[in-house]
């Protein structure tokens, strides 16, 4: 079949073969109790007409034949078997079999827990997963999936496993119907990794996958790849830039358009809806579908629910595979690709002027100092409340004022800051976590001269950025849609020796994790050997407080190097996925905070991080 151009893969499946022939973007998968079998059944699937499948056997024949022959000669023992419509079939020898041997834990309790593990990590990643691009989506459920199949092949005819791998394929089903990312094979029951390969683009010279784990590990180069793209932003789309100016009330915007699109196309549980639209309907939806779709690339990252932007976003990416003829402007904006020319807020004619924004943002900025300096006044402390009292003011007052402020609501005289030293000697820098209120402590307890001395020479620039006003903190609050989160997690994390694991070293993604968590330091390191086997006995000497991974980018033999020395150390080990700044919180809520569902118990119930100090 080879000589006529098409790709044949043969898998055995241990209680019966595949056969899976692939020419161009169309493919066939054919069973049977052995090998021939399995091809014969994938021709009758090829080619259905009787004439039409004896010509091509007749030109098979000859091959077939010779095949036929050569097994017959006492000199070859041990032949493959012969099909008439592959010749010899070649499957793996021995040495082959055993170099193809999946990379999965032999121990049975230890592959459960790995399986449980990734059920864990499915089930906490909606909102991860929502705002990425499709082709980024589709490669992490390969990952996935490809690491649990390995484990089940390892272990065959073991209920709970297989059972526990069920169980992830449907998880990740699930996501992929609400978020729709297009087709991922390897989630169909009775896949091959060669067939699962299809979506994954492979470089032209790399062979198909053979076994589980080699399709996992295709998948994630490919992803790693996909993330290398200097023109795609974290979750895989080039239109981050085109975002700015953020829309504003963003969460309102897409409470209307989330109405508006249930009003079109039915409840959105999942991309397709119950019941589908028909001509009539489809040809009224073409301007709002691509009015709803640009909206919600500006919204993006905006929101404060990145699993329904996801499931909303989806609906629309159903719709245009589903009726592709009926929404032929639709494709170009949910292309990930796609950028505006200038912004999604001039594309959507909704550009205030420089001047009018500037306005909105200073008067609004005034009053939320005057509700601070008002709220602050009404709680300040009794002279001689205890320095603990007084702590927790000026930690508050930290939050919202900047520090002429603050000395006015002290009734204290800017050139006479300094004897707010001698009338709170039992405090000092060091009785503030945060690093920027220690530096306002300092300023607030020096004299001006002094202070301009500790500035002389900066840039203005380095000088506000080393000093945040407290409307600069309040107006990224309001930009942060994830702030209840990031707040709750500091409670973990604050003053902690950290280290992060990963595939491979990311000084950006490692500040912005540390200005995210605040830990007192925060170590990275690489899968390389010697580096892991390094820090892994520095784990088990008690080096560090908390351990982050980028499990999604790790090999199992990795995760359970790492997780064992965290296990010996009894320090908490959290099992990021692919180690963003949204999984890390998420993650460590679940892991260290032992929350269920931390969008839950932090937005709704009003956790307080304080509390778990």
């Amino acid at each position: 079949m080879c000589t006529l151009g098409w790709s044949v893969i043969i898998d055995d499946r241990g209680a019966w073969f595949e056969c899976w022939v692939q020419d161009g973007d169309t493919s066939w998968l054919g069973r049977g109790m052995d090998a021939g079998q399995a091809c014969d059944d994938a021709l009758r699937q090829m080619v259905p007409s009787a004439i039409a499948r004896a010509w091509v056997l007749e030109r098979l024949d000859a091959a077939a034949a010779a095949a036929a022959a050569e097994a017959d000669e006492p000199d070859e023992p041990d032949e493959p078997p012969v099909s008439r419509i592959l010749g010899k079939v070649e499957l793996p020898s021995s040495t082959q079999a055993k170099a193809a041997q999946e990379d999965a834990p032999e121990d049975r309790a230890e592959a459960l827990a790995l399986l449980h593990e990734i059920l864990d990590e499915i089930r906490w990643s909606g909102p991860e997963l929502g705002e990425l691009a499709p082709r980024r989506m589709q490669l992490t459920f390969v990952v996935w999936i490809g690491r649990a199949r390995a484990i089940e092949r390892s272990h065959r005819n073991d209920p709970a496993i297989t059972e526990a791998v069920h169980q992830i394929a449907r998880g990740l089903s699930d996501h992929a119907a609400r978020f729709w990312p297009g087709s991922v094979p390897a989630l169909q029951f009775d896949s091959t990794p060669g067939v699962s390969a299809r979506s994954l683009r492979l470089a032209a010279d790399r062979r198909l996958p053979a076994t589980w784990t080699e399709l996992a590990q295709a998948a994630q180069e490919a992803l790693e790849n996909d993330e290398a793209l200097a023109t795609l932003d974290d979750d895989g789309w080039a239109d981050r830039g085109a975002c700015t100016p953020a829309p504003s009330a963003p969460d309102d915007r897409f409470a209307e358009l989330w109405d508006e699109l249930v009003t079109w196309t039915g409840p959105i549980e999942r991309a397709a809806p119950e019941v589908e639209p028909d001509e009539h309907a489809l040809r009224s939806l073409r301007a709002p579908t691509v009015r709803i779709a640009r909206w919600l690339r500006w919204l993006r990252g905006a929101s404060a629910s990145p699993e329904d932007w996801g499931r909303a976003f989806g609906r629309l990416r159903w719709l245009s595979m589903r009726f592709r003829w009926a929404f032929p402007e639709l494709s170009e904006a949910l292309d990930r690709r796609y950028c505006p020319p200038m912004n999604w807020s001039t594309q959507l004619g909704l550009t205030p002027s420089s001047a009018a924004r500037a306005t909105e943002v200073k008067e609004h900025a005034a009053a939320q100092r005057q509700l601070a300096i008002k709220s602050l006044h009404a709680a300040l402390p009794q002279t001689q409340a205890s320095s603990d009292v007084w702590t927790r003011w000026f930690l508050e007052a930290f939050e919202q004022l900047d520090n002429p402020d603050i000395l006015h609501l002290l009734d204290c005289d800017p050139a006479d800051a300094p004897e707010l030293t001698d009338r709170f000697s039992a405090i000092s820098a060091e009785s503030f976590e945060d690093p920027r209120f220690r530096r306002r402590w300092r300023h607030l307890t020096q004299a001006p001269e002094a202070s301009a001395e500790d500035t002389e020479g900066l840039p203005d620039a380095q000088i506000d950025e080393a000093e945040p006003t407290p409307e600069t903190r309040q107006a990224d609050d309001a930009a942060d849609p994830h702030a209840a989160l990031r707040d709750a997690a500091r409670g973990f994390t604050r003053g902690r020796r950290m280290l992060f694991v990963s595939n491979r070293t990311d000084p950006d993604l490692a500040q912005r994790i540390e200005d995210l968590l605040l830990p007192e330091s925060l170590s990275w390191t690489d899968n390389r050997d010697h580096a892991l086997d390094a820090q892994a006995e520095r784990i088990r000497a008690g080096s560090y407080d908390l351990v982050i991974a980028a499990t999604g980018f790790l090999s199992h033999s990795v995760d359970r190097k790492i997780g064992s020395a965290c296990q010996a150390a009894s320090i908490p080990y959290v099992r990021a996925a692919r180690g963003r700044e949204l999984a890390c919180l998420r993650a460590v809520l679940r892991d260290v905070g032992g929350m269920l569902d931390p969008a839950t118990e932090v937005q709704q119930a009003g956790l307080d991080p304080t509390a778990t100090e």
